[in-house]
């Protein structure tokens, strides 16, 4: 029996055996047992997660091919959790941390859930629950539940953190009947959250190839800023009271190898949730401050006029603006910022005192896209705009 792989039968000897067979009997048993001991602990190694004991990636994809190919569920959803700020988390409070961080967050989950199978963690700080008989009209309300169990602070380092996580939702029978297709179309749905900046998103029939460009466009614009394929082309604006131009826009624009024309619209939106904003505006100013120097040098009196993003208005911006300048020699008045009312009130405060510091350097501010959000002329008034 031990030959054909069944280390849990029963090896006995006869009462009429030899010693040498009885020794050799219990040797057998000891071995079988050692054997079988061993194969189930590369059993759990193969399916469960050494660090929170849960299931891992082998072990989710085994249990939702079960539930699938049980005649007698009906639906269930399955839920791609991650924490937020993971990366940082571990980067500033060491490994032991995170690992303590991340028995906790399992714990937590195994209780909600009610039952540890339903739990598996696919990798650092990213998890997945299955949910059975959840449907499309309850999930938000399953939502505020889980984070409502995630919400007492995670004691990391003795120190109290608060956790957030961002959720993606994926239905059984729904949207996927297939284990893969389901665990893809849950990290789809949660790529969507992080870019709407959502809690949550729950995947809709489609978005397979919505998804897919997006991350071909997130790929590509990062090589495109790293390899100068961008464009910024100059509208004139005319002053009708002299008749002259004395003032461009600068339009971004991005020309795809393969995709052709991409829109503004789309390809700064995910530039924005991506981390990417912060390059491409660096891009954009070192552009303009070299076309402003040239027309500067040719006594060209034409001031540049840029767009920032609501993610540019932070307190470092000042800083940088005022190095440009310094190190470009060019005269401050030749740049016009533009901010749009959207991005002043995400952070009225903070924009408020960045641009009355961007004001100071002498760089002329207006206001853009003005009535189409939370118009206010009283917050008008308090803007140190030109």
């Amino acid at each position: 029996m031990i030959n054909t792989g069944n280390y849990h039968g029963v090896i006995t000897s006869g009462s009429s055996d030899s010693e040498e067979i009885r020794a050799l009997t219990q040797s057998l048993q000891i071995m079988q047992h050692g054997i079988a001991e061993r194969e189930g602990l590369l059993l759990t190694q193969a399916f469960r997660d050494s660090l929170t004991g849960i299931g891992n990636r082998l072990f989710l994809i085994d249990i939702l091919s079960q539930l699938i190919n049980d005649a007698d569920i009906l639906n269930f959803a399955l839920l791609r959790i991650d924490i937020t700020d993971f990366k940082q988390i571990n980067d500033t409070f060491g490994y032991q941390a995170s690992d303590a961080l991340v028995k906790e967050f399992s714990q937590r989950l195994v209780n909600f859930s009610l039952n540890e199978d339903w739990v598996s963690r696919l990798s650092v700080g990213h998890f997945t629950l299955i949910a059975p008989q959840l449907v499309e009209s309850n999930i938000s309300d399953y939502i505020d539940s889980l984070i409502a169990v995630i919400a007492p602070p995670f004691l990391v380092a003795e120190v109290s953190l608060q956790v957030d996580i961002v959720a993606g939702v994926s239905l059984f029978p729904d949207y996927g009947n297939e284990a893969e297709k389901l665990l893809r179309r849950a990290e789809i749905a949660i790529d969507l959250a992080r870019i709407e900046h959502q809690p949550f998103s729950i995947y809709q029939q489609g978005q397979d190839e919505s998804h897919l460009r997006k991350i071909a466009l997130v790929r590509d614009l990062k090589t495109a800023i790293e390899e100068n394929l961008l464009q910024l082309h100059y509208q004139p604006k005319l002053d009708l009271s002299c008749g002259r131009v004395n003032q461009v826009e600068a339009l971004l624009r991005w020309t795809h190898h393969d995709l052709g024309f991409i829109s503004p619209e789309e390809f700064v939106a995910l530039a924005e949730h991506s981390g990417l904003m912060p390059a491409l505006t660096d891009w954009v100013l070192k552009s303009v401050f070299d076309q402003a120097s040239r027309w500067q040098q040719m006594k060209l009196d034409i001031a540049i006029a840029v767009s920032l993003s609501a993610y540019d208005i932070v307190e470092q911006f000042p800083a940088l603006m005022e190095t440009m300048l310094k190190s470009s020699g060019l005269s401050s008045d030749r740049i016009i910022l533009e901010i749009t009312e959207g991005a002043v009130m995400e952070n009225p405060e903070l924009a408020i005192q960045v641009l009355h510091k961007l004001r100071n350097l002498g760089l002329k501010l207006s206001i853009d896209d003005y009535g189409t959000g939370y118009s206010s002329l009283t917050k008008l008034k308090t803007l140190p705009v030109d």
